[in-house]
C-alpha cells in the first residue's frame, strides 16, 4: 500500500472496520482521491433531487386528488426522455469529455429550478401543466447526463473496484431518497414547494461547478465521420457481440416495466389503500430508499461480477413480494414489504449495471451505457403508465399481482434461457488485449 493510500484511507475511515472496509470491503473505491470528488457531488445533487421529485408528487396528488393515472402521467413526463434521448446521449458521452456533459446538465437544471422558483413566487406554480413541464425538462437534461454519469464512475476507479463503485454510486442515489424527504416534507407543509426548487438550483450550481473541475483520464477519440445513427448502431452492435450484456439488458428492461414503476403509485398506497396522511407518505419514501440504499450496498461489497442467474432469482422474489405489499393492510406489514421489495428491486439493477460495465470496451462504454439507462430509466415511464392504467382498471391490489406474476414470468424465462456457468461470470479487472473488460 502506498503512503497516498494509506492517507486516503485515513482521511475517510479509520479503525479496523474503516480499514477493512477501505481495503476489501464495500467503501474500498473510496480510496480513490478522483472517485471522492465525483461521488459526493453526485450524492449532493441527489438530495436536491429527491427532494424536488417528492415535492412533484405531493404538488400532483394534490391537484388529482391522488388519481393513478395522472400520478402515473407524472412519471411519464419525468422519465420519458431517457427513452427517447439516452441513445444521442450516448453517443454524446463517447465523443466530448464527459465531465463537462454532466456539469452542463447541472447547470441546466439549475437554471429551470429558478425558473420554478419564480413561477410560485408569482402563484402559477401550483398547475398541472407546470408540474408535468417541469418533470420533463427534469428528465430531459438526466437524459443528457445519464450515459456520461454511469461512463464517468468506471473512469475513476481500477477494475476490480467497479462493483464497489458501481454500489456507491446507487447508494448514494438512495440514501438520498431517504434524507430528501425526511428534509423537504416539513418544508412542504409549512412553507409550501417554492423554498424546495431554490435550494435544488443552488445544489445542482454548485455540483456543476465540482465537476466541470475534475480531471478525468483522457478519453479515445471517435475516429472518423460517421452519422450519430451509426454511432448509436456501432452500440448496439457492440452489445450483440457480447450476449451477457445482451441478457442483462433485457432483464433490467423487463424489471423496470412490470416492478420498478411500482414508485409511482406510493401515493395510492399511502392516502388510499391504508387511508394515510402526508407522514404515512413520507414513511413509505423513506422505506424505500433505505432498501434501495441495502440493495445498492450489497452490490459494493461484492467482490466479483454477480450471476445472470442469481439475478433471475431474485427478479422472482421481486414480483412475489411487490404483489404482497400491494395487497397488505397492515401499515406495519406495507413499510417491512416496501423495504425487502426495494432491497431487491436495487440489488438486481445495480448487479446488472456491474455486469454491464464490466463486458463492454471502453470506446463505447457511453453508448452501452445509454442502453442501460433506455432500459432502466426509459422503460420506468412506460411501467409507470402500464400500472396507472392497470390500477384505474382493476384496482392496485389485483393490478401489481398481474405484473407481479408477469415479473415473475420474465424470471422463469431468463432461468430456461440463461445457461448455467461454473464460476462467477464475468471477472472483473480482467482486460483482455483490446483493452476491454472480458468475461470468464
Amino acid at each position: 500500500m502506498t503512503a497516498d493510500d494509506a492517507a486516503s484511507r485515513r482521511g475517510v475511515g479509520s479503525g479496523r472496520f474503516g480499514t477493512w472496509a477501505l481495503s476489501q470491503g464495500p467503501l474500498r473505491s473510496l480510496r480513490h482521491p478522483l472517485f471522492r470528488a465525483y461521488w459526493a457531488s453526485f450524492a449532493l445533487t441527489q438530495v436536491g433531487f429527491w427532494m424536488a421529485n417528492v415535492s412533484l408528487q405531493w404538488l400532483a396528488a394534490r391537484i388529482t386528488d391522488s388519481d393513478p393515472f395522472l400520478l402515473g402521467l407524472l412519471y411519464f413526463f419525468n422519465l420519458i426522455p431517457l427513452l427517447v434521448f439516452s441513445p444521442w446521449a450516448g453517443v454524446v458521452a463517447d465523443r466530448f469529455p464527459r465531465s463537462r456533459v454532466v456539469a452542463l446538465s447541472q447547470i441546466l437544471i439549475c437554471l429551470t429550478s429558478l425558473v420554478m422558483v419564480l413561477l410560485f413566487a408569482l402563484g402559477a406554480g401550483e398547475r398541472l401543466l407546470v408540474v408535468y413541464t417541469f418533470a420533463f425538462g427534469l428528465g430531459l437534461f438526466m437524459a443528457l447526463a445519464a450515459p456520461s454519469s454511469q461512463a464517468i464512475v468506471v473512469n475513476t476507479v481500477p477494475p476490480a473496484d467497479v462493483p464497489s463503485a458501481v454500489g456507491l454510486q446507487a447508494a448514494s442515489m438512495n440514501v438520498a431518497r431517504v434524507v430528501g424527504p425526511g428534509l423537504v416534507t416539513p418544508v412542504l407543509v409549512i412553507i409550501g414547494p417554492g423554498p424546495v426548487f431554490a435550494v435544488y438550483a443552488a445544489v445542482s450550481g454548485f455540483a456543476g461547478w465540482v465537476i466541470a473541475r475534475l480531471k478525468l483520464p483522457r478519453q479515445s477519440p471517435l475516429l472518423g465521420e460517421p452519422s450519430t445513427w451509426s454511432r448509436i448502431v456501432q452500440g448496439i452492435d457492440h452489445v450483440r457481440e457480447r450476449p451477457v450484456a445482451g441478457q442483462a439488458l433485457i432483464m433490467v428492461a423487463g424489471t423496470a416495466v412490470l416492478a420498478s414503476a411500482y414508485v409511482s403509485q406510493l401515493p395510492v398506497v399511502a392516502y388510499d389503500i391504508l387511508g394515510g396522511d402526508d407522514a404515512t407518505f413520507t414513511a413509505l419514501v423513506v422505506a424505500t430508499g433505505i432498501g434501495a440504499v441495502g440493495g445498492a450496498l450489497f452490490t459494493s461489497w461484492r467482490s466479483s461480477v454477480p450471476k445472470i442467474r442469481g439475478i433471475a432469482v431474485q427478479m422472482a422474489a421481486l414480483g412475489l413480494l411487490l404483489a404482497a405489499m400491494m395487497n397488505a393492510l397492515s401499515y406495519l406489514v406495507v413499510l417491512g414489504l416496501a423495504v425487502a421489495v426495494s432491497i431487491l428491486n436495487f440489488s438486481i439493477m445495480t448487479g446488472l449495471n456491474v455486469i454491464v460495465q464490466t463486458v463492454v470496451a471502453e470506446h463505447t462504454r457511453g453508448r452501452v451505457m445509454s442502453l442501460h439507462v433506455l432500459a432502466w430509466g426509459g422503460m420506468v415511464p412506460v411501467g409507470a403508465l402500464l400500472y396507472g392504467w392497470l390500477a384505474s382498471l382493476l384496482g392496485l391490489p389485483l393490478a401489481s399481482i398481474t405484473l407481479g406474476g408477469l415479473q415473475v414470468a420474465l424470471a422463469v424465462t431468463m432461468l430456461a434461457v440463461v445457461p448455467q456457468r461454473r464460476g462467477n461470470g464475468p471477472v472483473v479487472g480482467k482486460i483482455d488485449e483490446e483493452g476491454e473488460h472480458g468475461a470468464a
